[in-house]
């Protein structure tokens, strides 16, 4: 199950991955997690970033 959060995201590729994750976290996809600051173990600082009806 995906997070609906994570499809409302411009960064998310699909498939249960995005441009932060190459396999998005569980507790992301199950909402446990909302991804507004970036997680402790991750490579990067992209965090999530609602899309624009106009991408």
């Amino acid at each position: 199950m995906i997070s609906t959060r994570c499809i409302a995201c411009k960064n998310y590729f699909g498939d249960l991955s995005c441009q932060a994750f190459e396999q998005i976290p569980e507790e992301i996809l199950t909402d446990k997690n909302d991804h507004s600051e970036p997680l402790a173990d991750q490579d990067n600082d992209i965090v999530f970033e609602l899309l624009d009806a106009h991408d």
